[in-house]
């Protein structure tokens, strides 16, 4: 089974240069799979059901669990990218529940203008017209630290000043 580099596809369009679009090294694992976690854990995400394919509905939720901050060590829990195609009114659909309603218009018309067939792109895009933009930050995954702090080594930081000295006592008061 090939897997594929990508969760979805037209986030290269809007974040090319994300360094999520590249494979993880050996023994880790970016996307987990949201069937293999606990009730506990799934409780920030948001499924949604309205995806034409269940592993579209996956794929979105391991976005969110990355992006909510929740961190797995676990290879067991990794979700499996096979390299089947996406239909592109669920790829418009995550475009529009993740990022500004403007980059789907920015996508489509990329998108028509680079020779993709306009018809499919035309209905993949109204299908996904009356999608809501997802709050992703409105819960997230606290992580504490479990060490004293105050046990740890301290830091020397070296400024440059440059003969600033007058500024630096404005930005430290």
């Amino acid at each position: 089974m090939k897997l594929s580099k990508q969760i979805f596809s037209f986030i290269k369009y809007v974040q090319p240069g994300w360094y999520f679009l590249l494979p993880a090294f050996e023994g880790s694992c970016y996307w987990v799979d949201v069937q293999k976690l606990t009730v506990e854990d799934c409780s920030k995400i948001d499924l949604d059901y309205g995806y034409r394919q269940r592993e579209s509905m996956l794929r979105d939720a391991a976005y969110q669990l990355l992006l909510k901050g929740f961190i797995s060590a676990d290879k067991n829990l990794s979700l499996i990218l096979t390299d089947g195609t996406i239909p592109i009114a669920d790829e418009y659909r995550f475009l529009r529940r993740h990022y500004h309603a403007w980059w789907s218009w920015y996508v489509f018309v990329l998108r028509c203008f680079t020779f993709h067939n306009p018809v499919q792109e035309f209905r993949g895009f109204m299908q996904a017209r009356r999608v809501k933009r997802l709050a992703l930050y409105a819960q997230v995954y606290s992580h504490v630290v479990r060490e004293n702090l105050e046990t740890l080594p301290l830091v020397s930081v070296i400024i440059p000043t440059l003969n600033r000295y007058e500024h630096l006592r404005n930005i430290f008061a």
